[in-house]
C-alpha cells in the first residue's frame, strides 16, 4: 500500500482521493470524476485495501486506521447516529473496569443494531430521548478524533439501565464490586449528584439503588 497525505488531499498511486480520513459514496466519486467508471475504481481501490468500507456509503483510508487519525470512537458516531460511545467501552476509558474491550459498544435513540466491519464490531443500545443527552461529554479536541460519549456516571447508568436483578444496595454493591470488578476507590471519584440525577431521569429501580450505594460510598 503507497498512500501519501498530502495538504490538498490523499494520493494512492496516481490517484488523488478525498482528504478527510472518512468520506461518504458521494465525496468518494467527486474525488474520482476523471474515471470513467468510478465504481470500477472504488471496487480496485477496496480491493487492494486503499480504503476500507465500514458500511454502504460509509468509507475511510486504511492508513488513518493505521496511524490513529481517525478514532474507532468516531467510526462509532458516524455509523449510526445520533450515538455515543458507552457501556464497556467508556467504562474501559474512564478506567472503571479492568478488561480491555474489543468492540465499540454505543448508545442511541434509534433502533438497538450491529455493524461488523473491517476496523471491528460496532454495537447500539436503545435508550429513550429524554434519558439520552444527560451525561454526555465531547472527548478530545482535534479533527476526526473528537467523539460524544458518555462520562463516567453515564456510561455506568448505562450499563446499569441494561442489566437486571438489581432489587436493592446489597444487590448493587455486588453489581459493581464483584460482578464489574469496579473498585471502591473509583466508585467514591464518582459525582454521585450526577448519577443520582440520571437516575431520576431513568426512574429505574436498579438506577435507583446503585445512586443509593454512591452516596453511602462517598459519605
Amino acid at each position: 500500500m503507497s498512500t501519501v497525505l498530502r495538504h490538498t488531499g490523499i494520493e494512492t498511486g496516481a490517484q488523488r482521493l478525498p482528504a478527510q480520513p472518512v468520506f461518504d459514496y458521494v465525496a468518494l466519486t467527486a474525488a474520482l470524476g476523471n474515471y470513467k467508471r468510478p465504481r470500477d475504481r472504488i471496487t480496485r481501490l477496496l480491493r487492494s485495501g486503499d480504503i476500507l468500507r465500514l458500511k454502504k456509503g460509509l468509507y475511510c483510508h486504511a492508513a488513518a486506521i493505521e496511524t490513529g487519525a481517525l478514532s474507532k470512537e468516531l467510526i462509532g458516531n458516524l455509523l449510526y447516529g445520533p450515538s455515543y460511545v458507552s457501556l464497556q467501552t467508556a467504562l474501559a476509558i474512564h478506567r472503571l473496569i479492568p478488561e480491555r474491550v474489543h468492540h465499540v459498544t454505543s448508545v442511541t435513540t434509534g433502533k438497538a443494531k450491529r455493524y461488523i466491519t473491517p476496523v471491528g464490531a460496532f454495537i447500539y443500545r436503545s435508550v429513550p430521548v429524554a434519558y439520552y443527552w444527560r451525561g454526555v461529554e465531547l472527548a478530545g479536541t482535534q479533527p476526526f478524533s473528537a467523539y460524544l460519549r458518555a462520562t463516567a456516571e453515564k456510561a455506568l447508568a448505562d450499563t446499569v439501565y441494561f442489566s437486571s436483578g438489581i432489587e436493592s444496595v446489597a444487590d448493587a454493591r455486588t453489581f459493581l464490586l464483584a460482578d464489574l470488578r469496579i473498585e471502591t476507590e473509583s466508585l467514591r471519584s464518582l459525582d454521585a449528584a450526577l448519577f443520582a440525577e440520571i437516575a431520576q431521569v431513568a426512574g429505574k429501580r436498579s438506577l435507583l439503588r446503585v445512586a443509593e450505594l454512591l452516596r453511602e460510598v462517598g459519605a
